[in-house]
């Protein structure tokens, strides 16, 4: 019968024989747990990168547009759940906008228009965030009390939803003008839904 150590051994050469790291536990001199905490790490994130990289439906594309570090963000600790949760959910396309809802439904990406606006834009974080009318008296809330902004677009989408070099106070504004957004956006669909079923029949 094998000891609980011979467990924990077998366990452990099992994933690194999953993960091709073999080496790790044959180079170790009888000590396989020496460096391997840093190897596995690295081997995860080499893993994720390449993941949201080369994922070939894209879902990730907003995501590995600004996340190139496997590190814990500052506003995951600087600002609580309720605060970041909507933030968070925009940030890895875990949201209700037609670009992501409309894959659910093998709508094509371009036909994935924000149903709340005349613009005839793809709803996408962008849209959203930055140009989609519904939410001007939001917008120009925050931006009213945020100070050096970029004034492109992408520069700024990136400064809203990445955070970086965002200090408290603003972390906190914008987290809530997403929470409040999207709020908008659950508010108005719902009383627009009767007009969208009769649309569609």
């Amino acid at each position: 019968m094998m000891s609980y150590i011979d467990v924990i051994c077998s366990t452990i050469w099992h994933v690194l024989n999953i993960l091709k790291l073999e080496n790790i536990w044959d180079n170790q001199n009888d000590k396989p747990y020496i460096n391997l905490k840093p190897k596995l790490e690295y081997k995860f994130a080499a893993e994720w990168y390449n993941k949201i990289n080369n994922e070939t439906s894209r879902k990730l594309k907003t995501y590995s547009s600004f996340k190139n570090e496997f590190i814990i963000e500052d506003y995951i600790t600087l600002q609580p759940l309720k605060q970041r949760r909507q933030l968070t959910k925009l940030r890895i396309s875990a949201h209700s906008l037609m670009i992501e809802t409309g894959r659910y439904k093998k709508i094509a990406p371009a036909s994935r228009l924000c149903p709340l606006c005349n613009l005839n834009e793809i709803e996408n974080e962008e849209h959203f965030l930055l140009r989609c009318p519904l939410y001007s008296n939001l917008r120009k809330s925050l931006f009213d009390k945020l100070h050096d902004l970029p004034t492109e677009n992408n520069q700024l989408l990136l400064s809203i939803i990445n955070l970086k070099d965002q200090d408290t106070l603003s972390s906190k504004l914008i987290c809530q003008y997403i929470d409040d957004a999207f709020s908008l956006r659950r508010i108005t669909m719902n009383q627009n839904l009767p007009d969208m079923v009769i649309a569609k029949r």
